[in-house]
């Protein structure tokens, strides 16, 4: 047992400020659009879904509205010293970054997921011998994965496509290739909302690429809507060069509300090419890049935009979107986070920013344009760059601090990867009602493993392998171990058991799957 995490600091009284006084970088607030006739819908600050207990996991990010945070769990404060491994799964190939890189689903005692060659996995939950398997052999980006739902199994089997499989057969039932229609690639984990699968394109510095937002029938596969997240009809006047948008992550919905919150990804080329330093190919403020968007359930319109970042020049999507219930009132509100290493609270009707909190290591990042070398932090993998947990109206994130080292601003895409040995990550609690850091502690590893919530404890996980359990009070550690491979996924709950895909090779063996679970008689004792 390690202890990965240590206190850094205790942040009392205000640190984010409403956006009429938050100085950011010219237009990091960005521009907003909103359709008055949808500003005053009805809303609901209930449950976006009730779980059923024999699927205790059944989306991304467990409910529809994104919180990852469970209650249906004894796993807690006074019982996680009592976690073992129950079984352990091993996943054969490898992937770009890591074989595994999102969270499984668990439906119906099967424990669900995907690797990042966009093979299937079914593993029975109780025991971890496999259910069932279906091979694509088709590398994917990622952070691709599964939606489960009416004996189907949603899920890109390439990066050009989308399909449904049936869960007892492992037929294919159809195939949309949705990548025909604006270029780009299918990097995302779908989302399944009543019949719609909620699926994006990003264009992942493809030049002429649209990253585009999608709802397809979950019976068919036809496209129900689409929407394409690049405002400019011709790329901002160069497309052979530039592409953008999309996204990566899946959406927070209201089903109430009819209402769609979905992050974007940012505009390629970053920072220039060598004719376009810059970003110069790109004039303006490359909308809706870089922006969380309000959609429409039902037709897929654009019910309001805020961009927060205009004309990035550093690859800081604000890819994440959860939804908050905070306030005596029990209001509703948006949370946007991502690798722009914010959190940010929104007004659901408006868009309007109620808050703004930066997070992590700021340096360089509020450039509009630089000359020679230059030292960005969060970088181009650093902020929030997995998802967000949201409980109590608390939300809690795993910050990311590395750098991105560019040595002009002319590279096309990607610098060097950062040597995440030599940087240290945070998990940080915020008061979603003003945005105040409640608490804030340094982890010793990168926080790749994006935040959990069981009760009274929030999880994490670091790259170089630990998982953690802090107190959601204090942030204070109250359990911690070696999973063995290092961990770019996050974990689904069942229950007694906590299951974490660990697929980054650390010259520990196979990508694996482990299935922690509470010692029957309660936890050891203390010594």
């Amino acid at each position: 047992m390690v202890n990965p995490v240590r206190p850094r600091r205790r942040v009392r009284g205000r640190v984010a400020i409403g956006i009429g006084a938050l100085t950011l970088a010219a237009g990091a607030c960005g521009a907003d659009s909103t359709r008055p006739g949808n500003a005053n819908r009805d809303r609901s600050a209930g449950p976006t879904t009730v779980l059923d207990p024999r699927s205790p996991w059944p989306n991304a990010n467990l409910d529809l509205g994104g919180s990852r945070a469970t209650t249906s769990s004894p796993i807690d404060a006074s019982t996680v010293a009592g976690l073992e491994v129950a079984w352990s799964f091993e996943v054969p190939g490898s992937g770009m970054v890591g074989t595994l890189a999102t969270t499984p689903v668990v439906v119906d005692g099967v424990v669900w997921l995907s690797d990042l060659n966009s093979n299937v996995y079914g593993i029975d939950l109780a025991d971890g011998h496999e259910v069932r398997r279906i091979r694509h052999d088709s590398f994917t980006f990622g952070p691709n994965g599964v939606a489960v739902g009416g004996g189907r199994i949603f899920v890109a089997p390439d990066s050009e496509s989308v399909a449904a499989i049936d869960a007892s057969s492992g037929a294919e039932l159809w195939r949309n290739k949705i990548t025909e229609l604006n270029g780009g690639a299918v990097n995302i984990q779908p989302l399944l909302v009543e019949d719609k699968v909620l699926v994006a394109t990003s264009s992942l510095g493809r030049a002429g690429a649209r990253g585009t937002l999608f709802a397809l029938d979950a019976a068919s596969g036809k496209i129900r809507w689409k929407f394409n997240t690049i405002e400019s009809p011709d790329l901002w006047g160069n497309p052979k060069v530039n592409s953008g948008g999309g996204s990566w992550y899946p959406p927070a919905v209201d089903v109430a509300a009819r209402r769609v919150y979905w992050g974007t990804s940012n505009p390629y080329p970053w920072p220039g090419l060598a004719d376009f330093p810059n970003g110069s190919s790109r004039p303006g403020d490359n909308r809706w890049a870089n922006s969380t968007l309000a959609l429409d359930l039902d037709s897929g319109e654009l019910v309001w935009g805020r961009q927060h970042r205009a004309h990035d020049l550093f690859d800081l999507d604000t890819a994440l979107a959860a939804l908050a219930t905070v306030g005596p009132d029990k209001r509703q509100i948006v949370i946007a986070s991502g690798k722009f290493g914010r959190v940010v609270g929104l007004d659901p009707a408006s868009g309007n920013v109620l808050w703004n909190t930066p997070v992590g290591r700021h340096e360089n990042d509020d450039r509009q344009s630089f000359s020679g070398s230059l030292t960005v932090y969060p970088g181009y993998v650093g902020g929030v760059t997995t998802p967000i947990a949201v409980a109590d109206g608390v939300v809690y994130a795993a910050v990311v601090n590395a750098p991105s080292e560019l040595p002009a601003p002319t590279i096309d895409f990607r610098p060097e990867s950062p040597n995440f040995a030599l940087h240290k990550g945070q998990m940080v609690a915020v008061d979603a009602t003003d945005g105040h850091i409640l608490w804030d502690v340094t982890v010793d590893g990168q926080a790749f493993g994006a935040a959990t919530v069981v009760n009274d404890l929030v999880f994490g996980s670091t790259l170089t392998g630990e998982l953690f359990a802090l107190d959601r009070r204090t942030g204070a550690t109250r359990w911690s171990t070696r999973v063995g491979n290092g961990i770019n996924g996050w974990p689904a709950v069942a229950g007694d058991t906590i299951i974490v895909p660990a697929g980054v090779d650390l010259g520990t063996g196979p990508a694996k799957v482990v299935a922690y679970r509470l010692r029957k008689g309660g936890p050891a004792p203390s010594r």
